[in-house]
């Protein structure tokens, strides 16, 4: 099949001016022309064209697209599932996007929230997505030795031991070195016999 250009924006609804304009860009590849000059088109230029413009509907990038249609021609079936799974995760993340600008509008409207806590909002998911959960395990640390069995791998605590050191300082306080004497009793002292002085009797 050989078809104008005229033709060609018939078939996919892609203006003139438009056509000519994807062909500088590199989505489309160079026409064969008449003797006179004129552009022919085949039947992938029908398809190819009408992919465009579905992609351009998506919103995609003009260097998206070309990527794109390289790796189907190339037949690349491994780049194109790569090509995929990234558009996946983009379609994810326009789905959040979808809902909270849903919910974000509603609380705008109720004139709960103020512009900051609602751009907040918006990339809530996206700063989620990097915080670590807060139910997660802490990861072994393979430096650390495991305790003896019937020994516990729990830090001492401290408290307990100076609570334990007060009072044993307290009860050796008490303790009392020797028998005491019973109150308003004076100890006994053994009573010495008075010397008797010696006296030289006169002559």
């Amino acid at each position: 099949m050989s078809i104008t250009i005229k033709e060609l924006s018939e078939r996919s609804g892609v203006k003139v001016p438009t056509i000519r304009y994807y062909e500088r860009q590199g989505l489309l590849p160079e026409p064969v022309r008449t003797v006179t000059g004129l552009r022919r088109y085949g039947t992938v230029d029908v398809a190819r064209l009408r992919f465009v413009r579905f992609g351009r509907g998506l919103g995609m990038e003009i260097d998206g697209i070309r990527a794109v249609i390289e790796m189907v021609g190339d037949g690349n079936g491994e780049e194109i599932i790569a090509a995929a799974d990234a558009l996946g995760e983009r379609a994810e993340r326009m789905q959040a996007l979808c809902v909270s600008l849903r919910r974000v509008s509603a609380a705008i409207i109720g004139g709960s929230i103020d512009e900051a806590e609602a751009f907040d909002r918006l990339i809530a998911r996206e700063r989620a997505e990097v915080v670590v959960p807060v139910d997660t395990p802490p990861a072994p640390n393979p430096d650390a030795t495991e305790a003896p069995q019937g020994q516990s791998s729990q830090p001492m605590d401290m408290t307990v031991v100076q609570e334990e050191a007060s009072t044993a300082v307290e009860l050796a306080a008490e303790e009392p070195t020797a028998e005491a004497a019973p109150e308003g009793d004076a100890p006994e002292t053994p009573l010495s016999k008075p010397k008797r002085k010696r006296t030289r009797a006169k002559l």
